[in-house]
C-alpha cells in the first residue's frame, strides 16, 4: 500500500518536481493526516519572501513579501465512503507595504467529489501549483499573486496516465468599471510508463487565456499556449528532458508584437534527499505567454513595446526543500539567469514557509 501510494504521488506531480519542489505552495493540506475524521478545522499558514532581481524591461524585478492565512471546515457525507466532502472556510493576505495595508479577504466554498483516482471540485478549486504546470505555461508566482481560483476542476490520476482539466471563471464583466470578464481553460495531463528504476512520461499542456465582454471598450483576447514533451526519470534522482512550447494569439485585434511563436527547453535535474539542482536551456522566438513566467516570454504583456524577437537563456534552478515534521515546511530557492542575447545575469531568491495549525 505505501508503494503504491508513492507511485500515485510521484505520478501526479512529476511535471512540476521537474523543476521545483512546489509542496510547500500547495494549497490543500495532505489527505492522509485528516482523512478518516469528519467536520474537521484546518488552519495553515505560508510566510513568503521573494526577490526578483531581474534587470529588464521585458520582465522587470519585483519582491514579494508578506504572508496567507487559509481556514477551512471539511463537512463530510455519513455515507460508509465519504466521497462527497463540503468546504467552508475564508482565505486572508497580506502583502506587506501593498496598498490599503496589502489585504486580501476571500470566502472558500467548495463541494467535491473524490474516489481512488477522481477528484472533482467546483468552487474554490486546487490552483497554481496544484495543477503541475511548466513556469513558463502557468508561474508559480500565482501563488503569491492569485492564490485562490473560482471554477471548476476535473482530475483523474493512475500510475500510467494523468489527467486535470479546469476552468477558472477570474472576473466577472462590469461595463460600470470597463472590467472585462477573465476566463481561463486549462489542461495538464501525461502518459507515463515505469519500469524497474526508471519512469518515462509524455507530457501534454494547454491553457486558453480569454478576456471580453459585450459592450466595453477594451479589445477582446484570446491567447493560447500549448506545451508537449518527453521526460526520464532515473533512479528517482535524475531527470532528463526536452520540452517544446507554442504561443498563438487569436484575439480579432493584436495588442502584442507577436501573434505566433514557439519555444524549446532543454533540462537535466538532480535530487537528493532535500536538495534539487536544475539546469537548462530555454530558446524562445516570438513566445507569448500570458500566464508563465514573465522571465520565459519574448514580450512584456503589460507593455508590449518592451521585446526581442529572439531569447536564449541558462537557467539554473537550486531548491532546497524540508518538512521539518508533519506539519511545518521549509522552502529556499535561488534561481539564477543568464540572457545569452544580452549578456546579462538575473536571479531570484525566495523563502517560504508552511505551518498547519490543528
Amino acid at each position: 500500500m505505501k508503494k503504491l501510494i508513492y507511485l500515485f504521488l510521484l505520478v501526479s506531480s512529476y511535471v512540476s518536481k521537474a523543476q521545483l519542489n512546489n509542496e510547500a505552495l500547495k494549497n490543500t493540506k495532505p489527505n492522509h493526516y485528516y482523512f478518516n475524521k469528519k467536520n474537521v478545522v484546518h488552519l495553515e499558514q505560508l510566510a513568503y519572501l521573494r526577490n526578483n532581481e531581474y534587470f529588464e524591461l521585458i520582465h522587470p524585478g519585483a519582491t514579494f513579501f508578506g504572508t496567507q492565512i487559509k481556514t477551512t471546515v471539511d463537512i463530510k457525507t455519513r455515507s460508509r465512503d465519504n466521497r462527497f466532502n463540503l468546504q467552508l472556510g475564508g482565505f486572508l493576505q497580506q502583502d506587506f507595504g501593498g496598498k490599503n495595508g496589502g489585504l486580501k479577504l476571500l470566502p472558500l466554498i467548495t463541494t467535491s467529489f473524490t474516489d481512488s483516482h477522481t477528484l472533482i471540485q467546483f468552487g474554490a478549486i486546487n490552483s497554481h501549483v496544484n495543477h503541475g504546470m511548466h513556469d513558463a505555461m502557468l508561474s508559480y508566482e500565482n501563488a503569491l499573486t492569485n492564490a485562490i481560483e473560482y471554477g471548476a476542476l476535473y482530475k483523474r490520476t493512475n500510475s500510467k496516465h494523468k489527467l486535470e482539466t479546469w476552468l477558472e471563471w477570474r472576473s466577472a464583466m462590469d461595463i460600470k468599471t470597463q472590467e472585462q470578464e477573465k476566463i481561463i481553460w486549462g489542461i495538464s495531463s501525461a502518459l507515463n510508463y515505469s519500469k524497474a528504476n526508471m519512469l518515462l512520461s509524455f507530457p501534454f499542456q494547454n491553457t486558453i487565456y480569454h478576456a471580453g465582454g459585450q459592450g466595453l471598450a477594451s479589445h477582446v483576447v484570446t491567447r493560447i499556449n500549448s506545451m508537449l514533451g518527453a521526460e526520464i526519470n532515473l533512479k528517482k534522482s535524475w531527470k532528463i528532458g526536452q520540452l517544446i512550447f507554442t504561443g498563438i494569439d487569436n484575439s480579432v485585434n493584436k495588442s502584442q508584437a507577436f501573434s505566433q511563436g514557439y519555444a524549446f527547453y532543454s533540462y537535466i535535474s538532480f535530487a537528493h534527499k532535500n536538495h534539487l539542482l536544475h539546469s537548462g536551456f530555454w530558446q524562445g522566438h516570438q513566445y507569448v505567454s500570458t500566464l508563465g513566467n514573465g522571465i520565459f516570454t519574448n514580450v512584456n504583456i503589460l507593455y508590449p513595446y518592451a521585446n526581442m524577437q529572439n531569447r536564449r537563456l541558462i537557467a539554473m534552478r537550486y531548491n532546497y526543500s524540508k518538512p521539518i515534521n508533519e506539519y511545518y515546511q521549509f522552502d529556499f530557492r535561488f534561481e539564477p539567469l543568464y540572457n545569452l542575447e544580452n549578456k546579462d545575469i538575473s536571479h531570484s531568491a525566495s523563502l517560504f514557509f508552511k505551518a498547519f495549525w490543528n
